[in-house]
């Protein structure tokens, strides 16, 4: 089944976000929403005012006039995202490389003060052999390159919730 079609409510990292934003109005990115843009209308139906969805896959797939759906070059243009949540998008990606040059994509966008909240679930991942050590030292490496940004990785039952905030 594909991520955009799943019945979901909301993912670890979007639980995570609720806990840390209580400001509705807060700049938020939903980075690899998907093609129907499922948690960025599921946030917006939850009160959040000022989100919006990316995914590459699409990017070039968007409607006329459609607000909530950006291309790259318009996320990156000086804005500042409060929060950046990446939820299963790294573990489905096809190789280490793709999950670096993704982090380092991510890493690119964030500003002083932004909070990046990304999740790595146990399942499904197409590559097992990316442990959770693994992908935080995956972080640590992209993230920390910046010595203003503080990581914290959260092990559980799910897998892996990285935050980085920006300073």
């Amino acid at each position: 089944m594909d991520k955009t079609e799943r019945p979901w409510k909301s993912t670890v990292a979007h639980k995570w976000l609720r806990f840390l934003c209580s400001n509705k109005k807060a700049k938020i990115l939903d980075f690899g929403c998907g093609k129907r843009k499922t948690m960025p209308q599921v946030l917006r139906d939850q009160g959040y005012k000022n989100i919006v969805g990316y995914d590459i896959m699409f990017e070039r797939h968007q409607t006329k006039g459609d607000d909530h759906y950006e291309t790259f070059e318009k996320i990156n243009q000086d804005q500042l995202w409060n929060y950046i949540v990446v939820s299963n998008v790294l573990n489905i990606q096809p190789t280490e490389e793709h999950i670096y040059s993704t982090l380092e994509t991510i890493n690119s966008i964030v500003k002083p003060k932004t909070t990046v909240i990304i999740n790595y679930p146990l399942s499904p991942r197409r590559l097992p052999e990316i442990t959770n050590a693994l992908f935080r030292d995956m972080i640590e490496d992209v993230f920390l390159a910046n010595p203003k940004h503080k990581v914290q990785c959260t092990f559980g039952s799910h897998g892996i919730i990285a935050l980085i905030k920006g300073k």
